[in-house]
């Protein structure tokens, strides 16, 4: 996959500075804009209508990239950052 070029349409990106894109094992409450209404990417969980044409999502660490580079995607705004502490 070659680097994404769309990291403009992201807000708050300077959220995932530091240890969030190092370790993988979380993610972002999001609100997004997609191009279509019925669009449901498979990368990220679509949690409800947060105004008519924005979406509450949660998008993992790992799916940043494919979020970047969908052209369905038009915003994306970082909320808050979850982790997943792994279990030992």
């Amino acid at each position: 996959m070659s680097k994404p070029t769309n990291y403009n349409k992201f807000t708050n990106l300077h959220l995932t500075h530091g240890h969030v894109l190092t370790h993988k094992a979380g993610g972002f409450s999001a609100i997004v804009r997609l191009a279509r209404p019925e669009y449901r990417p498979e990368y990220m969980t679509i949690l409800g209508t947060f105004t008519p044409g924005w979406m509450r999502a949660r998008i993992n660490c790992d799916a940043l990239d494919r979020a970047a580079d969908d052209s369905d995607v038009l915003s994306v705004e970082l909320c808050e950052h979850y982790s997943v502490a792994p279990l030992h």
